[in-house]
């Protein structure tokens, strides 16, 4: 872990955003109190603006959230072909969007059942 030339499968209609982004978001709200209240059980959040949504608030990690870290890109293309297929059925919110191969740095757990990562490119 740690090395500079991982793989990290993630879903996104907007790859080249979310690496130009470099980070999630991990909730989002027009009312800032609530998300204070939600930073406030998390230290590993920061609260910010939403880069999308005038007048709204969001909650970001560190890194982008995803599944990995995998060694090479062949591992990472087979997960995703395979294991990581098996998500769409579980977790609606992301059925619509495509699986993306992205190199990064492992970051740690995302807290959310995915892996957080500082993405440096774009594989696949």
């Amino acid at each position: 872990m740690g090395t500079n030339h991982q793989y990290f499968v993630r879903f996104t209609s907007h790859p080249k955003e979310d690496l130009k982004r470099g980070f999630s978001l991990v909730a989002e709200s027009d009312d800032k109190k609530y998300l204070k209240d939600l930073l406030a059980e998390d230290d590993g959040l920061e609260l910010i603006r939403h880069p999308y949504k005038k007048g709204w608030w969001a909650l970001r990690v560190q890194g982008l959230c995803g599944y990995g870290p995998y060694d090479s890109l062949e591992e990472a293309e087979s997960a995703r072909e395979n294991e990581i297929a098996d998500v769409r059925d579980d977790e609606s919110h992301k059925l619509d969007q495509p699986a993306h191969i992205f190199e990064g740095e492992y970051l740690g757990d995302d807290g959310m059942g995915g892996e957080m990562f500082r993405p440096t490119g774009i594989t696949g």
